[in-house]
């Protein structure tokens, strides 16, 4: 019995860690197996399927320490998925907080991350004169500011198709900066981190 607890105890112990264990026949246990995504400190729920999904998750692999980096707060990652007919936006969001003026936290700008199944050429048709060409750690993509103004994005091809979206949005009422002053070096921290190609 004492035997039987004790492997619980390990093997619960193992779990809450985020390690994966595999038990020989033998009865003994083999080395764990480090998760696949990060340890962030929020964890979000599964990613919508099809709809041209292309596999990566930037919400369950965007690690902390990058969104902390590019200038916002991982505490408030939450999904932001949108799925249409035949392709869907599979994504993040994150907010930085500021104090106002009587006191009271507001966000002031905010960071969306998707992948999308879609090509780069679709964006530019989209966008048309706005958008801008821009390199991003040697990849070639487009800069653009959003119809509303509040909204800069930086969209990059990837290699295992459909493309990385990268948004910023300012919030006028609370800040004098303009949404497109440093989307190019936020763009580049997560492009790095989600190690896109």
């Amino acid at each position: 019995m004492k035997q039987i607890c004790a492997y619980a105890l390990v093997g619960a112990t193992l779990l809450l860690a985020g390690c994966e264990v595999s038990v020989s026949s033998a009865g003994g246990t083999s080395a764990p197996t480090l998760p696949a995504v990060p340890n962030n400190m929020v964890s979000v729920s599964p990613a919508p399927s099809g709809h041209g999904a292309i596999g990566l998750d930037p919400c369950t692999s965007l690690p902390d320490a990058a969104v902390t980096k590019a200038g916002f707060d991982p505490a408030t990652r939450r999904r932001s998925d949108s799925v249409f007919g035949t392709y869907s936006f599979i994504g993040c969001s994150f907010d930085h907080k500021i104090s106002s003026d009587i006191g009271v936290t507001v966000t002031d700008r905010s960071l969306d991350v998707a992948v999308a199944g879609l090509s780069i050429d679709d964006f530019r048709r989209r966008e048309g004169a706005r958008a801008k060409d821009v390199t991003i750690n040697g990849h070639n993509g487009i800069e653009y500011l959003h119809a509303s103004a509040e909204e800069c994005y930086v969209t990059l091809p990837m290699s295992s198709g459909g493309v990385l979206d990268i948004g910023q949005t300012v919030m006028s009422v609370y800040s004098h900066d303009r949404p497109c002053d440093n989307i190019e070096a936020v763009a580049s921290e997560i492009q790095a981190s989600l190690a896109v190609k």
